[in-house]
């Protein structure tokens, strides 16, 4: 494999005609020129352990803003439902504070 670069902290991956002629006897599923995208968190990429597979390096980059997008979406629905967790907290706690009161003005003015 040959080293093509790194984008937005992915790290991308050419297909050699080397990595063909070792996979091939076994039913290869690459294609030479093919970039192999590896997660950031990947310290030592190896040929089958890679993300995803694009055709050239723009595919490769289109396929990680998709990923990237997609994250960035699900972050803020996590965030979304959390404070309307932490919303419904403070109304519960509000209305728990509203009851004790009343039942404490009741008591005192009977």
């Amino acid at each position: 494999m040959k080293r093509k670069g790194e984008y937005c902290s992915y790290l991308l991956y050419e297909v050699s005609n080397e990595e063909l002629e070792i996979t091939n006897s076994a039913g290869s599923r690459y294609i030479r020129n093919s970039i192999l995208i590896f997660k950031p968190s990947e310290e030592k990429p190896k040929l089958g352990e890679e993300w995803r597979i694009g055709k050239d390096i723009k595919e490769a980059q289109e396929i990680i803003d998709e990923a990237e997008i997609k994250k960035s979406m699900k972050e803020q629905l996590q965030a979304a439902s959390e404070r309307s967790e932490t919303q419904k907290q403070m109304v519960q706690q509000a209305e728990r504070n509203r009851v004790e009161y009343d039942e404490n003005n009741i008591v005192r003015e009977k």
